[in-house]
């Protein structure tokens, strides 16, 4: 907090409200102490970058996956299929 005193109040509420972002989505990080036994993911072809590191490091992932996905990125998948009125 030192730091932000010799910065403008704008510059410091612009990096205030990121490191809260960061904190509120990469907080969880920095208290696992091994990797996760298994990641299930949601929507895959949001979730790519993820699919690819879990395949790099062998952890296994489950996944939902729609009908325009590729089934081959995850271990275990099911299909979710589209619903159309």
């Amino acid at each position: 907090m030192g730091k932000f005193h010799h910065l403008p109040k704008r510059d410091v509420a612009i990096f205030k409200r990121k490191l809260s972002t960061l904190q509120r989505y990469l907080g969880g990080i920095k208290y696992m102490m091994r990797l996760p036994d298994i990641v299930i993911v949601h929507d895959q072809q949001k979730e790519y970058i993820a699919l690819r590191e879990c395949a790099i490091l062998g952890i296994p992932t489950i996944s939902l996956v729609d009908t325009n996905c590729d089934p081959d990125l995850a271990n275990i998948y099911r299909f979710q299929p589209t619903m159309t009125l």
